[in-house]
């Protein structure tokens, strides 16, 4: 993160000088963005992840849109109307069905005991869903660039962790094993997770809520489940047509009514 937030930073400074001032109250924000949508959420993540099976955690992750449709409505005062109660519940009902019957991967029994690590987990999504809400409230504050918004808050979150991981963590001998891999590895995560998809995200917030965004993150494990069916020959379940089909539904239902609503900018 600090290595995507400098070459950010520098992107930006190239541009132009006076957009990477901004107020104390924008300020106060992306420091908030930073310690928990990048910092905190990472944390938790990573620690939970340890100790968790995979179809736990992504029932955990399917309830960012019912986390984010309440932190839109405490802070951008978004109001959550019946019809979009109905689309995440529609939604949450397919994801709930590719998970269940979504193939061998998933059929793995889990209990609904909370542990530590699962609140770990639950924590994790609470926070990134809290950081892209403020994430969308500095862009409507503001006329400062998302590149630059990004660049800031993952300098911040990447001194974070620097100092995280020396407190907890042995630096004699240096943490790396194989300086190879961990140097193709670092540029592939920041190449794709950190200067695209971060920075895409935050240029949809623009124009979606999100609450929407991250329904549709939703559909990543049924991407995932189509792409195994095309590339690698894997079973097509019927899970997956049930999840695919209610996905549809209630992400028109949200669309619709966001955008009778004017939170989607046309």
């Amino acid at each position: 993160m600090l290595l995507a937030g400098g070459i950010l930073l520098v992107i930006a400074s190239l541009r132009s000088k006076m957009s990477l001032r901004m107020s104390k109250r924008v300020g106060g924000c992306v420091v908030l963005l930073a310690v928990t949508g990048f910092y905190l959420a990472n944390v938790c993540e990573f620690l939970g992840l340890r100790e968790i099976n995979s179809s736990k955690a992504c029932f955990i992750y399917g309830l960012s849109p019912f986390i984010s449709a309440l932190f839109s409505y405490i802070q951008l005062r978004e109001i959550v109307t019946w019809k979009k109660i109905g689309g995440l519940s529609l939604g949450l009902i397919g994801y709930l069905s590719y998970l269940i019957f979504g193939g061998k991967e998933n059929s793995s029994g889990w209990t609904w005991q909370i542990g530590v690590p699962e609140f770990l987990v639950l924590c994790a999504t609470c926070l990134a869903a809290f950081g892209w809400t403020v994430l969308r409230k500095i862009e409507k504050i503001s006329l400062i660039s998302v590149t630059v918004i990004n660049a800031y808050a993952m300098l911040i979150a990447g001194v974070l962790s620097l100092v995280h991981s020396a407190a907890v963590e042995s630096w004699s001998p240096l943490p790396i094993e194989n300086m190879s891999l961990f140097l193709k590895a670092t540029f592939s995560l920041v190449l794709v997770s950190n200067l695209i998809c971060y920075n895409l995200y935050a240029k949809l917030l623009r124009k979606y809520s999100s609450t929407f965004l991250s329904f549709c993150n939703l559909v990543m494990p049924l991407f995932s489940a189509f792409y195994g069916w095309i590339l690698l020959g894997e079973g097509f379940s019927l899970g997956l047509v049930f999840a695919v089909t209610f996905m549809v539904i209630g992400c028109r239902l949200i669309y619709h009514e966001e955008f009778h609503q004017g939170y989607i900018i046309s």
